[in-house]
Order: C-alpha cells, then structure tokens, then sequence
C-alpha cells in the first residue's frame, strides 16, 4: 500500500507542476505545443493569441485542468476557447471518450457565456465569434494510439454538424467546430526537470 499510494502522488504531484507549467509558463509550453499542434490541422488557431488563461478551478470529470480564451491576430472579434487537460496516468480509450466529450460540452456550456462578457469587458467587443472550441490533451506518448482512436472516433460522430451525443441518459453538446490536439508529456517533462533543477540550485545558494 505504501508503494501505491507513493506512486499515486508522485502522479498527482507532476499532474499539479505540470498544469502550473501550462498557465504560468505559458510562452514556453506554447513553444513545445505548437510545432505538434502544426501537424494536426490546428494552423489556424495557431494564429490566435490567448488574451485569458486560468487553471479551472470547479472540479469534477466535466471540467478540463486548464481553459484558455483565444483572439484572432488580425481580427479580435473571432475568438476561439480551449480546454487543456493533462494526464500522467494510464489511459483507456472508452473512458477517455466520454472524458472528452464530457470536458468540451462542458467547456462550451461553461466559458462560451464567460468570454463573451471577458471579451466585451477586457477589449470592448460586443459581438464577438466564437470560430472554435479547442481541445488538447497532454499525456505520455505510450497512449498516443489510444488517444487518436478516441480522436477519432469523435471526428467521425461530428463530420456532419453540430452533435448532441447522449452517454449513460445524459447528453452532451459537441460543437461541429471542434479542434483535437495531443501533445506528449516527454518534451514537457524535459523542460520540468531543467527548470526544477535550475530551482534547486538556487534554493540551495540561497540556504547557504
């Protein structure tokens, strides 16, 4: 027990730097995010620059780890909002598609309203367009397959239109606009482990 419950937090703990990572040091996991983002037709919204960032703080499986609110360079007017979810754990495909779904209707439901007040408060645009709602998922690379099983699977219930998929008498909205993006976890954790290390050294000059 005592093994498990050490391997369970020291999963919980990266989880946690990890979505720190992602709303603090933005600019740097943009930069490892983009170029994988790039190769999955998320071109476009890699043209928007991210005006809101917070970690979500409801909790929950309707909820992603981080929600961010996106603006068009060359036009403010056309935005885009984006649910960021991180796992460090194991992944089984049919759990993960109903987590999917779960986390971008509640996105939708939840932070359209909110950028649109965000949007007209922040930088004065009153009618703002929603162009898509974004979803990326940060995990080890081992469940890369699993992942773009899920993702498609997705894709395909959502080709047509606008989707109102029911899970268990519960139904969930899927915008027809819909981007998926995965970014593997090793780059990411890279990074971590030089920043941490970089912490560590000056933890301890400053202890001595």
């Amino acid at each position: 027990m005592e093994v498990q419950s050490d391997v369970a937090y020291l999963k919980s703990l990266l989880h946690d730097v990890v979505k720190a990572f992602i709303v603090y040091g933005w600019d740097s996991f943009w930069g490892v995010a983009r170029d994988y983002l790039a190769l999955q037709g998320w071109r476009r919204l890699l043209e928007y620059r991210v005006v809101w960032i917070r970690p979500e703080l409801d909790v929950g499986d309707a909820f992603a780890d981080v929600v961010a609110i996106s603006v068009r360079e060359d036009n403010e007017n056309v935005y885009a909002v984006t649910a960021i979810e991180v796992k460090t754990g194991r992944i089984d495909g049919e759990m993960l598609f109903h987590a999917v779904l779960r986390q971008v209707s509640g996105v939708y439901t939840n932070h359209v309203r909110l950028a649109h007040r965000y949007l007209a408060n922040k930088l004065g645009i009153r009618s703002p367009t929603l162009s898509a709602v974004g979803y990326i998922l940060v995990a080890w690379s081992r469940h890369r397959e699993a992942i773009e099983k899920t993702f498609n699977k997705i894709r395909i219930a959502t080709s047509k239109g606008n989707k109102t998929i029911s899970i268990n008498n519960k139904e969930y909205y899927i915008p027809y606009k819909l981007a998926l993006g995965y970014i593997p976890l090793e780059p990411i954790y890279r990074k971590l482990r030089e920043d941490l290390q970089k912490m560590i050294q000056l933890a301890d000059s400053e202890a001595n």
